[in-house]
């Protein structure tokens, strides 16, 4: 394990489990942006979509539906979804540290919700041409999103 892994595991523990539809475009963007600053390595994206990528990672307690609906992030027993899911994901991304105060001071919480759900629900998510097996992530594979 390298050392910046190492400091990483020092901070946060274990890796936060980021479940996002796979489907989705703007999901899967949102990843990579994420990935790309996971200076630390403890993000593991898992398809939501993917049901043995979700048992594997520790998630498939959780609703299909839920995960469709949300962003949902995972880290130990605890789990966020939303809003929540992405103030979390902020903590855990040195570059978003100095936005994260202003992530809990009010009224950023309650407008934060309501921008998550309209986005959420405006997004436009197709299925991926037979064949294409390029959002299926499992723990510990870094595949292309």
């Amino acid at each position: 394990m390298g050392v910046i892994r190492r400091i990483g595991r020092l901070l946060y523990g274990e890796p936060a489990v980021v479940l996002f539809d796979g489907n989705c475009r703007l999901c899967r963007g949102s990843i990579r942006a994420v990935r790309a600053l996971d200076m630390f390595d403890q993000i593991i994206p898992v398809n939501a979509l993917d049901e043995e990528a979700r048992t594997e990672a520790g998630a498939g307690r959780l609703e299909i539906d839920s995960l469709i609906e949300a962003m949902h992030v995972v880290a130990g027993d605890r789990a966020w979804a939303g809003f929540e899911a992405c103030r979390m994901l902020a903590g855990r991304v040195p570059l978003l540290w100095p936005v994260l105060p202003f992530l809990y001071i009010w009224p950023i919480p309650a407008l934060g919700r309501r921008v998550y759900r309209w986005v959420a629900r405006r997004r436009v998510c197709t299925l991926p041409p037979e064949g294409d097996d390029t959002v299926s992530l499992r723990p510990g594979r870094h595949e292309r999103i």
